[in-house]
């Protein structure tokens, strides 16, 4: 498997190697001789408009673009695109055909059109009348290329597929696979490991369960392939990859059958269930018995332990409680940018009590910053919406993946009503989403619009209620 490294793109840390040589004899100077050394030349590009692009929108359609072609690849970017970020996606394109080709049961025609589309980051799809794919130009060489990875692993699919329902372990299942290990291997960090992180309390369902959950699991469906791969090889990777695509041609996208399992890994799925939960080293019962996942309930109850545990030396006995409006199950997601702050009010109950952290579901976007260097704001207020505490966070709190964060607090009193404000200072290309409860009957959220002078509040869309919850303390608790 580790002599794979080049078919998930680990190329990226040669790709200052260069391929052209300048002669240069040793009278001739330069001023900037010793670039010669790094450049990577590609072809001169040639200005086009393309027509006909399907569902990658219209405007790419009314637009002229930069072209330039690799073996496999057509590149479209715009003049105001960093010319060494298409140099790299010239040397590197080529190698995301030659993998899925090896991955893949049927040949996918050449060349493919791919757009970097100019101020966006990700936002990447593809359509397969057109063969072409798109992804926007903003994030760093590794994103862009494992991004565009994603995308031709599904036109892969239709080469096979045609028309029919890709389904979920065949499309994006596999997509997200390829994509996140080729971005972790090109990183040098340990892809288990990475995994393990983001399931800390193993998964949320069953491997037969997978795609009907869809996008709920994609982690634990990463996990699998994982599993698998490792485990058992890539020729029964492969034989997995062709069987869903055969399954989903055949049942026009359905579910997976039991009997694929068994017969690509020789085993029941039982016993297959169980590799998978031992080679995480995740909970697993004993021989016969049945597989027990926790429930959701069960899963809060086992964090809100593990909170209480490694708080206990903060608290030192005091008395505390927890404020929330949630009912713990996410429906959505947003992020707010400028002076907007998603708000909630709560009460305190009566007796003396002190703010000392909150907690919010939610996650960070963007990535070409320092996580450490960028901030968000917990602001409480008091009832007449005027700032008694504000405590700033780093971005490195969160994570891509969406969870509860924990974000400490300046020990603020509070009486009756108050509000918790998050203020992400969010941008186009970096900021933080903060999950929201639409199923709800009286909402006690808004936004904020925070100035220096005072704090208004104004109606959020819809009815919702953010996931920001508040920790009280009898006594007031202060950090080390």
């Amino acid at each position: 498997m580790k002599n794979n490294c080049i078919v998930y793109l680990s190329v990226v840390a040669a790709v200052f190697i260069c391929t052209a040589r300048t002669a240069c004899t040793a009278n001739e100077q330069h001023n900037d001789d010793w670039s010669i050394m790094w450049r990577q030349p590609t072809p001169t590009p040639v200005a086009i408009q393309v027509k006909q692009l399907g569902g990658l929108g219209k405007d790419l359609e009314n637009r002229k673009w930069l072209m330039i072609s690799t073996d496999c690849h057509q590149i479209y970017y715009q003049p105001s695109t960093d010319k060494k970020k298409v140099s790299e996606v010239y040397y590197l394109f080529d190698n995301v055909y030659e993998f899925l080709k090896g991955r893949s049961p049927a040949k996918l025609k050449t060349p493919i059109k791919a757009f970097l589309v100019p101020n966006e980051w990700g936002r990447s799809r593809c359509d397969r009348t057109c063969n072409a794919m798109r992804t926007g130009d903003q994030g760093d060489i590794l994103f862009i290329i494992t991004s565009l990875l994603h995308e031709e692993t599904h036109l892969f699919n239709f080469a096979f597929l045609d028309d029919v329902p890709q389904g979920w372990w065949a499309g994006e299942f596999t997509c997200i696979y390829f994509q996140q290990r080729a971005l972790w291997q090109a990183q040098e960090k340990n892809i288990k490991t990475e995994i393990s992180s983001r399931l800390p309390n193993g998964p949320r369902c069953r491997l037969h369960e997978m795609d009907k959950r869809g996008k709920e699991v994609f982690d634990e469906a990463l996990s699998a392939l994982y599993f698998f791969e490792e485990k058992y090889g890539l020729k029964k990777s492969q034989r997995f990859r062709q069987a869903c695509l055969e399954e989903s041609k055949r049942t026009k996208g359905g579910p997976l059958p039991y009997s694929v399992f068994a017969e690509v890994f020789g085993m029941d799925i039982e016993r297959l269930e169980q590799g998978w939960l031992q080679f995480y080293e995740w909970e697993s019962p004993g021989k016969g018995e049945v597989l027990h996942l926790l429930s959701k309930e069960q899963r809060e109850e086992k964090r809100q332990a593990e909170i209480a545990e490694r708080e206990a030396p903060l608290l030192k006995g005091a008395k505390s409680a927890i404020l929330k409006h949630d009912d713990g199950e996410v429906d959505k997601y947003h992020s707010y940018g400028g002076n907007r702050a998603q708000t909630v009010m709560f009460e305190a109950p009566a007796g003396e009590w002190y703010v000392y952290g909150i907690s919010f579901y939610g996650s960070h976007y963007g990535g070409q910053h320092d996580f450490d260097a960028v901030n968000g704001d917990v602001c409480i207020l008091d009832e007449g919406l005027r700032v008694i505490s504000r405590t700033s966070f780093p971005y490195s709190l969160l994570t891509y993946k969406k969870a509860w964060i924990e974000v400490p607090t300046l020990a603020t009193k509070v009486t009756g009503k108050f509000y918790v404000a998050i203020h992400a200072h969010s941008e186009r290309y970096k900021g933080i989403y903060v999950g929201y409860d639409e199923d709800i009957d009286v909402s006690h959220s808004s936004l904020g619009s925070v100035s220096r002078k005072q704090f208004k509040l104004r109606p959020t869309p819809n009815k919702l209620e953010w996931m920001i919850r508040v920790k009280l303390a009898a006594r007031p608790v202060y950090y080390e």
